[in-house]
């Protein structure tokens, strides 16, 4: 029988997760250099997203439950004006983003708000797995919320009470 000793074991097993660890958390900034060419023609950088909270839902044309969350966040992005709402196809090719979106309501009345997340760079920044995914980031570009699936109406509503803090100047409560 083997024995591991955790004297020896435990360091090597720390310096081993230390030489990972830059891998797996960036220390860039999220917005460097970030340029997403809009799925009707409009581009985001990352220099307009600096100093607001941002509302980012990855999402798949194959993915019908996306399309769902989709309008959810709409009706919930309209009482935060200072939150910026993005919706991020992962979708290999931006013509399939396309041929979903030309059916569904939110994108009629808000497609400055589609990209498309070309060689899925920020899934992978932000280990996206599945979709639908909602993250909510504050003004400083930090992770605050990490949503995957359908949300049910506790989620929701926990949702509209994060973005009711972003958007109220200094984290005041807003009616």
């Amino acid at each position: 029988m083997i024995r591991l000793h955790w004297r020896r074991v435990l360091p090597v097993a720390l310096a081993g997760a230390l030489l990972l660890a830059p891998a797996l958390v960036p220390a860039d900034d999220w917005r460097d250099d970030l340029s997403l060419k809009g799925l009707a023609d409009s581009v985001v950088d990352g220099a307009s997203l600096r100093n607001q909270p941002v509302l980012l839902q990855f999402w798949e044309s194959w993915c019908r439950s996306c399309g769902k969350v989709m309008s959810d966040l709409d009706e919930v992005a309209a009482r935060f004006p200072s939150v910026r709402y993005l919706a991020l196809s992962t979708d290999d090719e931006a013509a399939d983003a396309r041929r979903r979106l030309e059916s569904h309501p939110v994108f009629a009345e808000h497609p400055d708000r589609f990209f498309h997340d070309s060689g899925k760079r920020l899934a992978t920044r932000f280990d996206v797995a599945a979709v639908p995914t909602v993250l909510v980031l504050d003004a400083d570009g930090r992770e605050l919320l990490r949503h995957v699936g359908h949300f049910n109406s506790s989620e929701l509503n926990h949702l509209v009470n994060l973005l009711n803090e972003l958007d109220s100047p200094h984290g005041e409560s807003t009616p």
